[in-house]
């Protein structure tokens, strides 16, 4: 979810795409964006063969986006650093993606690492890696005890750490450290 550009690493999404396929043949993507990398992406899911699974349905209302989350198995955020040092901020789609209990898996990249714990509440992977995002998928795919894990903690951290009312706490928490100082 986002739009379709080189930063977000979606070519290596449907890269591992053709992996995961390999084991998970029923695996579909649904990639929700519009964006001026839409034509090239289209044309690499050709080039894979995976026409007949992946579906680029553009851009959606917040609603359309809730539901979608809700219907998933997993989210993939891709990201990438681009050679200009550019990357992912904060990734809230993936705050959103773990409130309404959809396990993730991130890049190591920008703000990924701020919100995902790797093994804890997501996984992280290696930018640039479709063996890895595979691999992530795959484990999640196939550990239903980690899965319900990393499920698990990744709504309560949506909840404490994401939320405002969370935010608000930190920034009160911070500011009476600051105060207990002087």
């Amino acid at each position: 979810m986002g739009r379709l550009i080189p930063l977000k690493g979606q070519e290596y999404l449907l890269s591992a795409l053709a992996l995961i396929r390999e084991k998970i043949p029923e695996a579909r993507l649904i990639l929700v964006g519009d964006g001026p990398y839409r034509e090239r992406l289209v044309g690499h899911t050709g080039s894979l063969g995976l026409e007949d699974c992946v579906d680029f349905i553009g851009e959606v209302d917040q609603d359309e986006v809730h539901r979608l989350l809700a219907g998933s198995d997993v989210f993939v955020l891709p990201s990438v650093v681009m050679d200009t040092g550019e990357t992912e901020g904060l990734g809230t789609v993936l705050m959103e993606a773990m409130a309404v209990g959809v396990p993730v898996v991130g890049s190591a990249v920008g703000g990924i690492v701020d919100i995902i714990e790797d093994g804890e509440n997501g996984i992280l992977v290696e930018e640039r890696s479709p063996e890895a995002i595979a691999e992530a998928v795959m484990k999640i795919h196939g550990d239903d005890d980690f899965r319900m894990r990393i499920v698990s903690r990744g709504m309560r951290d949506a909840g404490e750490r994401f939320s405002w009312e969370g935010i608000a706490a930190k920034f009160d928490e911070y500011f009476r450290e600051l105060k207990r100082g002087f």
